[in-house]
């Protein structure tokens, strides 16, 4: 692949990130702060134990103490250490600290994307809570390519992240495989069996089951599903609900009601335009949070009015379609809680010491229920369905 891995820094939030660049003009750090506070600036270069202690005065080993909270060192002087290397940049060397012996302190994410609230608030809810455990974050943005999984996941071996959180894509390649089985690791969103480790997720299969059911309800019979491919466990579980939904009311499922593929915004826009000219329907479940804001483009380019001409569930509830003009019916998600606790189970798993056995059993693999929210963007259908058509 073109490109290379670097790890990019940036305060807000502890957050770092790993993005495939070909080049990276590094600015190193200029004691930012020093002139406003009068302690002496340096020239540019890597902050070390040593610059810290000639500011606060005291000894290197004071200041690697007071950093470590070390009892020995009064509670006075390990603020001033901390102000005073916060000020200057000062990072501590993970290297150094792992050639004594010291555990690692960073945390691994990957996620396909990091454009929508979907995976943004996965990824603030895991940097919270390695903020609150003492971790940094690493972000990985896969692009649901495989070949930049496992590249992003051998830079993060390589930097020897203590364990990594992971959205996978549908099929992993042998070295990711490979990879993952060196170090502790949670699926989060998405589970691949052959990945063994935790694995929290949404129960998908209810969820679009219960907005099917909810559209079946209210007498629709040709409801149309736009949802990512089923090499996904996610895609593959919500097209079950939609399937499910159906059966159990008597209703045959009709192939060109169906639109499976990339959950992008580009593929669900270009997916309702070409299935609403083939068999029109009279209702649309949504099976993705980008699918969702496709399907919304597409129907403003079609000039269909939701619900008067088109009833709609969106999955997701984004704070936006509570606010649409129509507020959308909506799947609203347990992201959050998943995150939360997929992060926490992996800090604990660490902490544990079961790091080294990688290879001991999963402890915890959690579905959780996602909420259907009825909003006005679903009503009957505007015209009589016709149960000859819709049950062919």
């Amino acid at each position: 692949m073109d490109g290379e891995l670097f790890f990019l820094y940036h305060r807000s939030g502890g957050v770092w990130r790993i993005e495939k660049t070909p080049t990276c003009d590094i600015q190193r750090p200029d004691y930012a702060g020093a002139a406003m506070t009068g302690r002496p600036t340096a020239s540019l270069g890597m902050v070390t134990t040593k610059d810290v202690a000639r500011v606060v005065g005291v000894s290197a080993s004071t200041v690697a103490r007071a950093l470590r909270d070390n009892p020995r060192i009064s509670e006075q002087t390990r603020l001033r250490v901390r102000d005073a290397a916060r000020e200057m940049g000062y990072v501590v060397h993970s290297a150094a600290r792992l050639m004594r012996g010291e555990s690692s302190t960073v945390i691994g994410l990957a996620v396909p994307d990091i454009q929508n609230d979907f995976y943004a608030t996965l990824a603030r809810a895991v940097a919270e809570v390695c903020r609150e455990s003492g971790f940094q974050l690493v972000l990985s943005i896969t692009e649901d390519d495989p070949d930049a999984e496992s590249e992003h996941l051998r830079a993060m071996v390589g930097a020897q992240v203590a364990g990594t959180v992971i959205v996978p894509t549908a099929k992993p390649l042998p070295a990711s495989l490979a990879l993952l089985d060196r170090l502790p690791s949670t699926q989060v969103i998405r589970h691949v069996s052959s990945i063994d480790s935790d694995w929290f997720a949404i129960d998908d299969e209810r969820g679009v089951y219960e907005a099917t059911k909810h559209l079946i309800d209210g007498g629709h019979q040709r409801i149309a599903y736009v949802g990512a491919s089923d090499q996904l466990s996610t895609g593959q579980a919500r097209l079950d609900g939609y399937r499910s939904a159906h059966a159990r009311a008597g209703l045959h499922v009709r192939p060109e009601l169906i639109a499976l593929g990339s959950p992008r915004v580009d593929f669900a826009r270009a997916a309702l335009t070409a299935l609403y000219a083939t068999f029109r329907p009279t209702a649309i479940v949504s099976g993705g949070s980008q699918i969702t804001v496709g399907i919304l483009q597409a129907l403003s380019d079609l000039g269909i009015r939701i619900p008067e001409d088109m009833s709609f569930v969106a999955y997701g509830d984004s704070a936006l379609y509570r606010s649409w003009p129509t507020p959308l019916t909506a799947i609203a998600l347990p992201v959050r809680d998943i995150a939360l606790a997929g992060c926490t189970s992996l800090i604990r798993r660490i902490r544990g010491g079961r790091q080294v056995d990688v290879h001991e059993p999963a402890p915890h693999r959690a579905l959780y229920l996602p909420r259907l929210v009825v909003r006005r963007s679903t009503t009957r259908p505007a015209f009589n369905e016709d149960p000859a058509i819709a049950g062919t």
